[in-house]
Order: structure tokens, then C-alpha cells, then sequence
């Protein structure tokens, strides 16, 4: 029989709504005995349950008489709660009634015992010291319980409660709690407690002390409601005007209400600063929230407008901004605004209703997502037809009655280009809710009742798969059946830094899938084939390779991936750390091959690298930022120091990039300055030498240190080539400030007017390369100006004086021609490629003197009737050739060649071809002890005689 009806066939009136609304039956026998004086009863066999849910039921029995009764209750069943126990009655005419009452409710023991009599009524039990209640005149009573347990689903609540008051009718009565402490609330994560103290009677609400706390934050505050009429109707009708109000001691979170009770009607504001997520449990939320609500119109079902904010939140531990504006009022729910940011998913504009009576929902927003460096914008438009809500109240149906809708992508732009739009249509018959479209209908998928679920993506997405499972309680167990990603689709997608795939395809099969849904393991094999990359430093092509990654948990890792980069090859190992469903961590750690390595070119400050790179090179890093590092040793490379200003820091970025790598100098290292064309400098390092670079984005910090020290080389200067005898390029650099030092002593031998050879030298006392300002000596000595006058002749004009023409002006190009056509250089390198010598170089004016020649010296012969000239020593003029060659890492060998002619070009012309040789060839030996230094330079005229010109040094150092 329906509970519901035996009440009202029992009381005479309708029963409340809420025993409606809960359609409980029971059934039971029943026992009866009466006679004149004395009447017994008996059911033995008593339930009360759900006709659905058997979740909700009571069995006991219940037996009495003229001197009392007897209840046992053998289980008691609701929703998530289970109790049992026994209360027994004893009634006397002159003792009066006592009775006892035990029972386990989720495994807690409760007792309690008690009696009345003389109108008194007493009550004592495990966590209740004192319960009297006076019925004689005036009502009164005290009470004062500790450590009362209240079991919650979760957890148990502990109160404790010192209250005392008296009733003498709806118009007169006080109420007044001395300490009301609640500790372990519901829904809270951590311990915490609740303190109240107040004072209510039928005219006001003094609630003098509010006070919380928990790990989190303390707040305090009162409150104060004045009533102006307080009767029973349905439960309590109160009018009247109150406030409420919480801060925590910085006045950072606050809350506060304010609220107003007429008639039927109710207003009301509310609102809440910073409160803090974190005290919340089961929430994947964090940050601190804050927001208004308003409630306007009849009590039972008034207007509710609310205003949700989250800043600077986290979700499932990543970042997470929200803001929400909506309205609840008789006959529809409408967003007004909608704002959301996560995991660079961003969405703005949102607005959209929900039409109760005509089941009609409607909804656009404007999407932003981050796709390969540019941003893909789109408009969002979703339709939904569903079953009708009668009451507001069962706004929860929405979602469990049958619908179907549309979604829609449209006005999609990625960057400047234009993309067409597409649709997903899905809908819900009470059973399964199914999906199905996307571009060129690629994206479909199930779930049931029983959250058994697939999903679907086919061509033309270049992501492909098919994924199947069940959700239970938020994890997922699934298998990926089938998973191929094409990477050329994608222009460039999947990116990390300085290393972007191309092209190829990744596939895999049969992948398991488990754990948290918003954060899963992966277990299984993906086979990478025919990939190519690019690198912005890395100036050949990267790849094609293959290879098998494997996925253990969160770990997707490749290890000894070999691959070609140029004509030459690497080997790397990949590993990465997916945190909810995407790479979070990655570490790649990379090894080139053992030939001359990988070709790499890049600027470092004003410095700028173009050579072959050997060692290992590492990308660690993870959503916040990257870090670069490693061991190079260059070879084959050029460094040129520009004069070109140092580049505006990059502009501010969340991702900070941060370098730290150490080159070491290999064969055949240039060090040009400041031109790669037309270099006054031009250097070979020493093996062996190290420069350290580290860069900071998240500081804006540049450091680049080291001491080159120069094997050999050459340094134009008045038109004449200095051959480098000793030298370093000194750097202790930083993002104000790129203007290394360089220190060397550089010798020309040039010919004096008496014809008489004299050996000039260049010095550079390390001063940096903006202030290149050297000094000169000699052998035999000469005074500076006369230097000056040795090598000013070509340009400042003969012993004659005369001023300088255009002829004269054509010398200080120097090789300009050549070297803007390239001609040397492809000349230089095709002689070490052909010879395989480490370093070659060539510096010489024939074109200029050739031109010079014609222009000049026939001018004269015209003039004076002396033979023009075609003389070889003429042409070659300040000629300098430079080789050098390796023998493993100890043994440098190395030769220069120079032509010089034995008159100048503005002096009259002899007729004859007077030139000289000058040759040096030495050989740097490292041996474990010292460094043997041998130099030679021989004169081909007297091959014997230039034995005694030789020279051998020994030089050693010690570190203590």
C-alpha cells in the first residue's frame, strides 16, 4: 500500500509533498487482541520499500500493549546509508515512562536512555550529557552533547552543542546556542570546523559569531535578521530583512548576503571574493573562485542571475581561466556570457538559451586554438531539440531525456587562410548517445547506459583512429585499436624546438589504454616510417628515417634512433612524459656520428656559425619552457664577428628558452672579422679550444665566454696581407654588450727603398675588435713614420709626392671583386677537398694589378718610349698563400707563401720581372711534456744557407 495514502487515511490530511515525491509502499500482518481493560498488538513482518529502487528499504518488527512496546529494526536501507537496532518502552501509571534505545548506523554505535514523568523530560546517552525539556507552563529546555557523530557518505561529522531556550507560543519564544561547533564538514578535503553563536526569538536573529577554518584560511563574521511576523504554513513562513557577512583576517576572501522576505516574495544578493577552491575534495579545480548571485521574485521559484569567475585556476593541474554570466528564471535558463582558457583551447562570446516548455537549447561562441604557430579561429553555433521540463526544479532531466542536435564550425581561419566549415550531428534515443560528421563526415562515435563507448576518426582528418572501451567512475579502460597520423597534413604541427617534423606517417595498433580518464597510461607500439624534419640551424636535409616507439605507461621513448642529416649521420634517444593525453615533458638527447658531423649554421649575438658540428646535443624541457645544451667540437666552420647590432631581445613568452652549450675548436676553424667577403681577419683557431654560450629568455641574459687562441692566419691592412704568427680572440660577452678582444702579432716583409728586405710587424695588445687600432714594429728597426712609409707607398702615393688619382684609388678596394664574386673562396675549398688539407687560404690583388698595370705602367712607357709590361712578379704582387694540415690531434704542419714585388707600381718601370719569395714552414708538435715549435724559411735561391735561418722552440706550462 502506498505510504503516501496510509498517511492520509490515518491523519486525515494530505500528506506532505515530499513523501509524495519519495512513492515508498508497505506491507506487513498485523495482530490484534482487545478486551475491556487491556489490548495487545503484533507485526511481525513489516516493510516499507521502493517499487524501483532497492536501495531504499525498512524491515522490523513492532509489538506492544497497555504497558509499552518494543521495535526491532532488522536493516534499514537509504540510498548510501544502512543502520539496524532495537527501542523499547515501559510505561507506569506511577513511575511514569522510561525507555532505551541502541542502534549501529554505517558501523557507529548510538545509545541513548531516558524517562518522563511530572511533565519532565530527560534524556542521557554515549554523546549526550544532558537533554532536559520542562512541558509544565512555559516550555524550557537545555541540551549539551560531545563529540556527536553525523555519518556522511564519505566521512563522519563530529558536532558539539551547548543550546538552552523556552517556547510559549509562535510569538514568544527564545532560542539560544552558547557554542555550536561542527568539525569534519561535508565536501571539504582537509579538517575543518564551524563555529556558531546566536540568540533567536520570534522578532530577531542575532548571530553574533561566525568563525571557520580549515588549512587554508580563517574567516570570521556575524550576522543580524529582524522578522516581522514568524508562524507555521508548510513547515515555517518567515518575513523580515537580515544580513550576513565573512572575512578572513587579510580581507582578501570575503562573503556576503544580504537578504529580504515579503509576503511570498524574496530578494536577495550574494556574493563571494577569492574563495578558495583547494578546501574543496573531489574537485579537479584550484584556484581561487569568486562570484555574484541575485535571487528576485516568488520564494518557491524566484529569477536567479549569477556571475561565475575563476582567475589564474587549475584544472586537472593546468591552467584554467573562467568566467560564466547566466540567468535561471520560470520558463528558460540563458547564458549570457561564457569565457573559457585551457590547455590553449579559448573560448569568448558564449551566449545561449535553454527554452524549458519547448525542450529548444541553443548556443555560439567564438573559438581560438593554437595550431603550427598560428592561431585557428572559428565560430561555434550548437542547436539542441529535447523533452519538455515542466518544473524548474527537474532541470537535472535535461540531459536524461532522448534529444538530438547539431554542431557547427563555421567562419574557421587559420592565420590569413581561409578553411571550409563543418558540422556534427548527434543525439540521444534514452540508450545511446551517438555523434557523427565532421570535415568529410571523419568523426563518429558511441557511448551507452553503461558508458560502453567508440570512437571513430577516418580520412580526411590526418589524425586516423579507432578507439573502444567503458568510463567507470572516471577512468577509462580502452583499447586503441588502430592509430595512423600522417605528418605532412599537418605543414609543420608537431614542433618542438629546433627540430620540426615534415613529413611520413605514424601508425600503431592495438594500444591499451587505462587508468584516469583525464590522465590515462598507454601501453603498446608505434611504428614511425619515412619521417623528415627541418631545423632553423641545421641548413640540410633531416631524414627520412623509421623507427619503434614504445609506450609504457606515460613514457613514450625511441632509443639509438639513427638517421641522416646531410651527408652526414646521428643518433638520438627520444623520450617523453604524456600527461593528460599530450606530451607534458620531453628529452632528447642527440649524438652525431664519428665523421666530421652535422652542418650548422646560426647567429650568436653579433657572432655568426657556419660549419660542421660533432658531439652530443640535448632538448629538455616541458610546457613552461626549454632547455638547450651540449658538447660540440666544429670543424670545417667559420665564425665571422659582424659589426651589425646586437638583435632586440625576442618579445615575452610563457615558453623561456634557456642555452647552455660549450664549443670546442676541431680542424679548420676560420675565425673572419668583420666580413665574410671582405674580411680585414682572417684567423685559424687552435684544436683544443673552448667557448662556452648560455642564454636565458626568462631573464633576457646573453653570456658568451672563452679564449680562441689563433693558430695562424692573416690581416689585411694598407693593402698588404700580415701573416699571423701569434694571437687569441678573448670573449666575455653578454646581451648588452658583444665586442671580444683580440690580441696578435702578425709580420710582413716588405721592400725598402734601397731595396733592401725589412721584416714588419703588427701588434694587437688586446683591444677589441670596434677600437682596431694597431701598433707596428720592425727588424732592422726603423722609426714609425718610415714604416708607415713602407707600406703607404701603393696608396698614398710614390717617392714623388704626387697626389693620388683614380688609378691610385682602384688599390683600396683590395679584393673586393674577388671576393664578392666568390671566386676564392670555391677556389679555397675545392684545394682542401682536392689535397684534403685542413685549412687553405689565398689572398691576392692580380685583378687590381693587372688593371693597375694597364692603366699606370703603359701610361708611363708612352710617355718615357720604355717597353710595356707583362711581368708575372707585377701581377702577383702582396700575394699570400696559407696551408695547414692535421696529423691526428697533436701534429700541426703548416706553410705560407708569399710574393712580393721588388718594385713598386709608381716607380718607373725597370723592364725587368724583380720579385721576391718569402716562404715559412713550421710544424707544431704536442707532446705529452711540451710543445715543440719548428720553423723554417727557406730561400730558394740558396736552399743550404736558409738551413741556418731555422728555428725550434720549447715551451711548457704547470698548473698548481
Amino acid at each position: 500500500m502506498p505510504l503516501a495514502a496510509s498517511f492520509d487515511l490515518a491523519s486525515g490530511r494530505e500528506a506532505p509533498e515530499m513523501l509524495k515525491e519519495q512513492n515508498l509502499r508497505w506491507s506487513s500482518s498485523f495482530f490484534l487482541y482487545m478486551d475491556e481493560k487491556d489490548y495487545t498488538f503484533y507485526l511481525p513482518d513489516a516493510l516499507v520499500d521502493h517499487p524501483q529502487d532497492p536501495d531504499k528499504r525498512i524491515s522490523f518488527q513492532f509489538s506492544g500493549g497497555n504497558d509499552g512496546f518494543n521495535l526491532n529494526m532488522d536493516s534499514l536501507l537509504f540510498n548510501q546509508y544502512k543502520a539496524q537496532g532495537v527501542m523499547s518502552l515501559q510505561s507506569d501509571r506511577e513511575r511514569g515512562v522510561k525507555f532505551s534505545a541502541s542502534a549501529d548506523v554505517q558501523d557507529i554505535p548510538y545509545e541513548i536512555h531516558g524517562s518522563y514523568g511530572n511533565g519532565q523530560l530527560v534524556l542521557r546517552g554515549e554523546y549526550i550529557d544532558t537533554f532536559i525539556v520542562d512541558l509544565r507552563n512555559n516550555i524550557r529546555f537545555y541540551v549539551k552533547a560531545k563529540d556527536f557523530p553525523v555519518p556522511l557518505p564519505d566521512k563522519v561529522s563530529y558536532f558539539d552543542l551547548t543550546s538552552r531556550g523556552n517556547f510559549r507560543d509562535f510569538e514568544h519564544w527564545t532560542f539560544r546556542t552558547e557554542d555550536f561547533t561542527l568539525r569534519n564538514l561535508p565536501f571539504t578535503r582537509s579538517e575543518d570546523s564551524l563555529h556558531l553563536s546566536f540568540v533567536a526569538n520570534s522578532n530577531r536573529i542575532n548571530l553574533y559569531r561566525i568563525e571557520y577554518g580549515d588549512d587554508t584560511s580563517t574567516i570570521q563574521g556575524n550576522g543580524y535578521f529582524a522578522m516581522d511576523r514568524f508562524r507555521t504554513a508548510d513547515f515555517f513562513t518567515i518575513q523580515g530583512d537580515g544580513w550576513l557577512q565573512l572575512f578572513s583576517g587579510d580581507s582578501e576572501e570575503h562573503y556576503q548576503m544580504i537578504l529580504s522576505l515579503q509576503d511570498d516574495q524574496i530578494e536577495s544578493d550574494i556574493s563571494f571574493r577569492n574563495a578558495p577552491l583547494r578546501r574543496f575534495e573531489n574537485i579537479p579545480l584550484r584556484g581561487d573562485f569568486s562570484g555574484d548571485i541575485t535571487l528576485t521574485g516568488a520564494r518557491k521559484r524566484p529569477d536567479i542571475f549569477v556571475r561565475f569567475e575563476l582567475e589564474d585556476g587549475e584544472l586537472n593541474q593546468d591552467p584554467f581561466t573562467f568566467v560564466s554570466v547566466f540567468s535561471l528564471e520560470s520558463d528558460r535558463m540563458e547564458i549570457r556570457e561564457l569565457e573559457l582558457d585551457y590547455l590553449g583551447i579559448n573560448i569568448q562570446q558564449g551566449r545561449g538559451k535553454y527554452l524549458f516548455q519547448e525542450g529548444a537549447a541553443d548556443f555560439t561562441a567564438e573559438l581560438r586554438l593554437p595550431f603550427q604557430e598560428e592561431i585557428l579561429r572559428s565560430t561555434l553555433e550548437l542547436t539542441m531539440d529535447t523533452a519538455e521540463i515542466l518544473k524548474r526544479s527537474r532541470l537535472n532531466e535535461f540531459l536524461l531525456n532522448p534529444f538530438d542536435g547539431r554542431l557547427s564550425v563555421k567562419d574557421i581561419q587559420l592565420g590569413s587562410e581561409e578553411k571550409d566549415p563543418w558540422d556534427i550531428g548527434f543525439g540521444y534515443d534514452g540508450e545511446l548517445f551517438a555523434f557523427y560528421g565532421g570535415p568529410g563526415n571523419s568523426v563518429s562515435g558511441t557511448i551507452n547506459q553503461n558508458r560502453e563507448f567508440s570512437l571513430a576518426l577516418s580520412d580526411p582528418f590526418p589524425l586516423q583512429l579507432r578507439l573502444s572501451g567503458i568510463l567507470k567512475e572516471g577512468d577509462i579502460e580502452a583499447e586503441l585499436e588502430q592509430i595512423r597520423l600522417e605528418v605532412e597534413p599537418l605543414q609543420g604541427g608537431l614542433r618542438f624546438p629546433f627540430f620540426y617534423l615534415k613529413s611520413g606517417v605514424v601508425s600503431g595498433q592495438n594500444i591499451k589504454v587505462s587508468g584516469p580518464m583525464n590522465d590515462p597510461d598507454f601501453n603498446g607500439l608505434l611504428s614511425a616510417r619515412n619521417i623528415s624534419a627541418e631545423s632553423p640551424v641545421i641548413p640540410e636535409a633531416i631524414g627520412p628515417f623509421d623507427g619503434q616507439l614504445a609506450l609504457e605507461e606515460k613514457t613514450l621513448s625511441i632509443d639509438n634512433l639513427s638517421f641522416a642529416v646531410g651527408t652526414g649521420n646521428v643518433s638520438a634517444d627520444l623520450s617523453f612524459v604524456l600527461e593528460h593525453w599530450l606530451p607534458a615533458t620531453y628529452d632528447i638527447r642527440i649524438r652525431t656520428g664519428l665523421n666530421r658531423g652535422v652542418h650548422v649554421k646560426t647567429d650568436i649575438g653579433q657572432l655568426k656559425l657556419d660549419g660542421y658540428a660533432l658531439g652530443n646535443f640535448n632538448i629538455i624541457g616541458d610546457r613552461s619552457g626549454t632547455e638547450l645544451s651540449g658538447r660540440l667540437t666544429l670543424s670545417s666552420a667559420v665564425l665571422t664577428l659582424t659589426s651589425e647590432k646586437l638583435p632586440p631581445p625576442p618579445s615575452p613568452s610563457p615558453h623561456s628558452l634557456r642555452t647552455d652549450f660549450t664549443f670546442v675548436t676541431g680542424r679548420s676553424v676560420e675565425f673572419l672579422w668583420p666580413s665574410a667577403n671582405l674580411p680585414i681577419l682572417r684567423s685559424f683557431a687552435k684544436t683544443g679550444q673552448e667557448m662556452t654560450v648560455q642564454y636565458d629568455s626568462g631573464n633576457e641574459t646573453l653570456a658568451v665566454k672563452g679564449n680562441i687562441e689563433i693558430q695562424g692566419g692573416i690581416i689585411l691592412y694598407f693593402q698588404r696581407n700580415f701573416f699571423i704568427k701569434e694571437g687569441a680572440v678573448q670573449f666575455n660577452e653578454n646581451e648588452l654588450k658583444f665586442d671580444p678582444l683580440l690580441s696578435a702579432r702578425a709580420e710582413l716583409r716588405e721592400i725598402d727603398e734601397e731595396g733592401e728586405s725589412v721584416q714588419i710587424f703588427l701588434v694587437l695588445d688586446e683591444r677589441p675588435f670596434s677600437q682596431f687600432s694597431p701598433r707596428f714594429e720592425s727588424i732592422p728597426s726603423k722609426t714609425d713614420a718610415e714604416i708607415a712609409a713602407l707600406l703607404g707607398y701603393s696608396i698614398f702615393g710614390g717617392s714623388t709626392g704626387e697626389p693620388i688619382t683614380p688609378s691610385d684609388a682602384l688599390i683600396q678596394t683590395s679584393d673586393l671583386l674577388l671576393g664578392q664574386l666568390g671566386i676564392v673562396r670555391s677556389f679555397e675549398q675545392s684545394m682542401k677537398e682536392i689535397f684534403s688539407l685542413d685549412l687553405f687560404s689565398i689572398r691576392t690583388q692580380i685583378l687590381q694589378n693587372i688593371l693597375l698595370d694597364r692603366m699606370v705602367v703603359e701610361e708611363q712607357a708612352s710617355q718615357q718610349g720604355a717597353a710595356t709590361s707583362n711581368q708575372l712578379g707585377r701581377y702577383l704582387d702582396n700575394t699570400t698563400l696559407f696551408l695547414g694540415k692535421y696529423f691526428g690531434d697533436n701534429v700541426f704542419l703548416e706553410a705560407m707563401l708569399q710574393v712580393q714585388s721588388n718594385e713598386q707600381f709608381f716607380s718607373t718601370y725597370s723592364g725587368e720581372d724583380v720579385y721576391s719569395l718569402e716562404t715559412e714552414i713550421s710544424l707544431e708538435w704536442k707532446t705529452p711534456f711540451f710543445l715543440l715549435d719548428i720553423g723554417v724559411y727557406p730561400d730558394f735561391r740558396d736552399i743550404v744557407s736558409s738551413i741556418t735561418t731555422a728555428k725550434v722552440g720549447l715551451s711548457w706550462s704547470l698548473s698548481f
